[in-house]
């Protein structure tokens, strides 16, 4: 962009130009398969065995030397695996295989779950990554937008939410000059799909989960219990958060509480199909959540909330993935509602929420968890978190919370004169 002193790349929500620099061939190509997306990896940090890639939302990743924060090698999914773009949050199990969520639109719209073994004798698990299962769109022109999954030992739960991708336009958008943003259409009527897959068989379940339409960028848990899959998510009514990320309205405050995160627990249960049963069939005592059948082999969800609205940004105790759990953490970060400028803890058993908040100026980045490794409750460790202040008369710095209390343990400060950029996502880098 130096160069000819434009966008020549696509961005989330800025749209590109023609690069000058390429010559007519090239771009006809570009303009037909958008492979030139950002590779502006602010999405997420995260490990795979002993190496580090930054990562967004599109099919470039890039590995970062986790000492000097070098970039080393970008890596592009779409060569390794034939997927387009890929999740910024893939799911880790014990034996240190990764799964990540992904989708293509070049031979049809399909959406993949791809396998990253370990490292092993130096040689990169991405480079080894293969695609484990595979799921068609319900649309033959567009596929769901998605940022997480859900995944359990025997299942992977994927959202088709009603925030769909317009692959026709996705196509023009070189042409048009759109981003990717402007490719999206919310279609509210075609509800929300929640699609499970038996990993044991590769087969998508025949009975159709559906709820009413909401959108979601972060799913919290999922896990099994008694012939139920319990799937829980930072949800939304609809997805005029993404506005709310303009520059334009950050500057301005104009952050309104119309439109707020809220924890939701949805219980899909794992019944033979077409077993129609009267009234809710959801029999955990411990949730609100309900199912009903409906005809055509159809189940609908409805929903039970906790805590209060106005958070995002969810991270567990690391060692409960997949696992019944108790506790969620969460960030304000800018929204002005009940938990503005504040670290968030919710006790799901309990259904009670406490907060952390120091000034209305501090604006916390997702909490981190590093569980005590000699610790036997599930919160016990310490909470990561970087807070950064807008009274640039106050330093920013590095928060240490207690996670069982939320009390603060330390604080690395940094010197006001130098600010540190905001953060959405991170990780934990042991020494």
């Amino acid at each position: 962009m130096s160069t000819v002193n434009r966008p020549v790349v696509t961005e989330f929500g800025t749209k590109c130009y023609p690069d000058p620099c390429k010559n007519i061939f090239s771009r006809f190509f570009s303009a037909l398969v958008p492979s030139d997306l950002t590779d502006n990896n602010f999405g997420n940090i995260y490990r795979l065995g002993d190496e580090l890639f930054c990562t967004s939302e599109t099919c470039f990743v890039w590995k970062v030397d986790e000492d000097s924060l070098e970039a080393l090698q970008r890596l592009d999914l779409n060569k390794l695996v034939s997927v387009n773009l890929a999740s910024a949050h893939p799911i880790t199990e014990e034996d240190g295989t990764t799964y990540n969520l992904g989708a293509s639109f070049i031979t049809g719209l399909k959406y993949h779950i791809v396998k990253i073994p370990p490292p092993i004798k130096g040689v990169s698990g991405l480079k080894r990554a293969t695609v484990a299962y595979q799921m068609h769109s319900s649309w033959k022109t567009m596929f769901s937008y998605y940022h997480s999954f859900g995944m359990t030992s025997n299942y992977i739960i994927f959202v088709e939410q009603p925030l769909l991708v317009n692959t026709m336009r996705l196509i023009a958008s070189r042409v048009k000059g759109y981003s990717f943003k402007d490719c999206f259409d919310w279609v509210p009527k075609e509800k929300t799909k929640f699609v499970v897959l038996d990993r044991s068989t590769g087969q998508v379940l025949r009975t159709r989960f559906v709820s009413d339409p909401m959108f979601f960028f972060h799913a919290v848990n999922a896990y099994e219990d008694n012939g139920h899959l319990v799937f829980d998510l930072i949800g939304y009514d609809d997805p005029s958060i993404m506005d709310k990320y303009y520059m334009e309205r950050l500057r301005h405050e104009d952050f309104d509480t119309d439109t707020q995160g809220h924890f939701r627990r949805y219980v899909i249960p794992l019944i033979q199909e077409n077993n129609q049963v009267e009234g809710n069939i959801v029999s955990l005592k411990y949730t609100e959540a309900r199912a009903y059948w409906q005809t055509n082999n159809t189940v609908w969800l409805t929903h039970e909330e906790m805590g209060r609205k106005g958070y995002d940004l969810p991270t567990i105790n690391p060692k409960y993935q997949g696992k019944k759990y108790r506790y969620s953490y969460g960030s304000g970060n800018f929204e002005q509602g009940a938990c503005r400028n504040a670290i968030v803890k919710l006790d799901i058993e309990r259904r009670e929420m406490d907060l952390w908040r120091e000034s209305d100026t501090q604006y916390p980045s997702e909490p981190v968890f590093i569980a005590d490794p000699e610790g036997e409750d599930e919160d016990d460790g310490v909470l990561l978190s970087v807070i950064n202040d807008t009274d640039y008369s106050r330093p920013d710095f590095l928060l240490i919370l207690d996670a069982r209390s939320l009390t603060e343990v330390a604080r690395a400060e940094v010197d006001p004169s130098v600010r540190v950029c905001t953060s959405i996502h991170g990780c934990f880098v042991s020494s």
